[in-house]
């Protein structure tokens, strides 16, 4: 079947037809439905395997009453479920896998990496799971002693696995240790001459700005299918997003998004697309990003369909509309909660906390993000600064921003926050700087940015003041 999906369906439908007791087709059959979009069906299908179990091998069971009480939005049972199949069956390591997949879902990735580690202890030959914890650990860990270690005790058994080198220079670029980042990248290509991602990499490397840009476009006539299309897509969004160049970035997206569900099952993707239509709010063309929604709303079978939510959140947020964004988040939660996707609330918390500070809620948007996995990065610690301002808390606001970027030349949300910060203390000559190096940074930038153009507002407002 590979990713044919509705051949899949239909070949699981025939086999069912022909036998309606038939308890492993019945499973099978659901899972194909929710990768499909067509969770609709989910429920009533695996109600008959758990009607038929009887007829499943014992060392499945577990898996048909996982997804029945995940159907049932029960996810703590499911976890349950797999917990006691695992004391019947110790050494299951397919089991383990689904207990690592369930730790991911909950955010607790500490975990994940335990149950890879026990699949080593009953299986050291298994050694994709060395990657596994090493990438794991890198992210979302941040524990890049570890997961380099962890990458260079794989390549021992496989020296020449090209995304094993690429890994680990990655690790070296984030350290700034370019000279051997690029070696690396470079062995990978010895190893796999037409890597997409190494040959990005080396351009990363190589080129800023917009001429990266322009280099990375150039990949794409070296693509050999439609993954490697999207990937060089993806890493081309990265720098047109962080140069305020929005509007190529979603053409590019409603470009490679058609590309992706060529090949890749709706679960791979449903998800991901939520994140997209605030962007166009960006550059004041809310039109369009409500117009994706519709469209999401109207095809997203369960259980991805109460996550169309967090699309909803994001562009309300955008909007500055507390009232709707805080009616969102609500929604985002109890749908996260109830389908045991807790990992969703840690990636959505700088939202959750932007939710909190448009209600003037500013501890609590505090709160929020030092209770967060990604509490010391450098876009919590900008929205920290932004809660501490508003609390008229300057000493504890510039303090954050040091921390997040010392003068913030290479960060432009940064900069932006310190115009602000500065103007609010009075300091009119030290905000105009700040704010004109955001302007600045932003040259290339799309007109349309709404605070682009309510940084130069800002300005000349403040020339009066100074």
């Amino acid at each position: 079947m590979g990713n044919n999906y509705d051949e899949g369906i239909a070949f699981m439908e025939k086999a069912i037809q022909d036998d309606e007791t038939f308890g492993m087709a019945l499973f099978n059959l659901q899972g194909l439905y929710v990768m499909n979009n067509q969770g609709d069906k989910r429920l009533e299908t695996i109600n008959k395997a758990m009607e038929y179990i009887y007829k499943i091998p014992e060392r499945f069971e577990y898996l048909v009453k996982l997804v029945y009480f995940e159907s049932t939005n029960e996810p703590e049972k499911y976890y349950q479920a797999v917990k006691m199949h695992l004391k019947l069956f110790p050494h299951d390591i397919s089991a383990y896998e689904v207990m690592a997949r369930i730790y991911i879902a909950f955010g607790d990735f500490e975990q994940v990496i335990k149950q890879y580690n026990t699949i080593l202890n009953i299986d050291p030959s298994r050694h994709e799971y060395l990657l596994k914890i090493g990438e794991f650990s890198q992210y979302p860990l941040q524990d890049n002693d570890k997961a380099l270690k962890y990458f260079n005790k794989y390549l021992t058994h496989y020296p020449e696995n090209a995304v094993a080198h690429l890994l680990v220079g990655k690790i070296y670029k984030y350290q700034n240790k370019i000279n051997k980042a690029k070696e690396s990248f470079n062995t990978a290509l010895i190893f796999d001459p037409n890597n997409i991602d190494a040959l990005l990499s080396i351009i990363g490397i190589d080129f800023e700005g917009l001429e990266q840009i322009e280099k990375s476009y150039d990949i794409l006539e070296m693509s050999k299918n439609a993954r490697d299309s999207v990937a060089v897509y993806k890493r081309i969004e990265g720098e047109l997003l962080e140069y305020g160049r929005y509007a190529e970035s979603m053409r590019n997206w409603e470009i490679w998004r058609k590309i992706e569900m060529s090949y890749a099952a709706f679960y791979e993707y449903g998800v991901g697309q939520l994140f997209y239509p605030g962007i166009y709010v960006k550059i004041n063309q809310s039109d369009k990003a409500f117009a994706l929604m519709d469209e999401f709303k109207k095809t997203y079978q369960t259980p991805f369909d109460g996550f169309v939510n967090m699309g909803y959140l994001l562009i309300y947020n955008e909007l500055n509309d507390s009232e709707n964004a805080a009616k969102y988040l609500s929604a985002t939660i109890k749908h996260a909660k109830s389908t045991g996707a807790i990992v969703i609330l840690d990636i959505i918390k700088l939202s959750e906390a932007k939710v909190y500070r448009l209600n003037g809620e500013y501890d609590k948007a505090i709160q929020t993000i030092n209770e967060s996995q990604r509490a010391d990065d450098t876009d919590s610690k900008i929205e920290l600064a932004r809660c501490f301002r508003l609390k008229k808390d300057f000493k504890t606001s510039r303090r954050l921003l040091e921390e997040a970027c010392s003068e913030c030349d290479n960060n432009a949300n940064g900069l932006f926050e310190l115009g602000i910060l500065h103007h609010a203390m009075d300091e009119f000559g030290i905000a105009m700087q700040y704010m004109n190096k955001y302007i600045e940074f932003y040259q290339h930038a799309d007109l349309e940015m709404i605070q682009l153009q309510k940084a130069k507002e800002y300005i000349n407002e403040w020339k009066n003041q100074s």
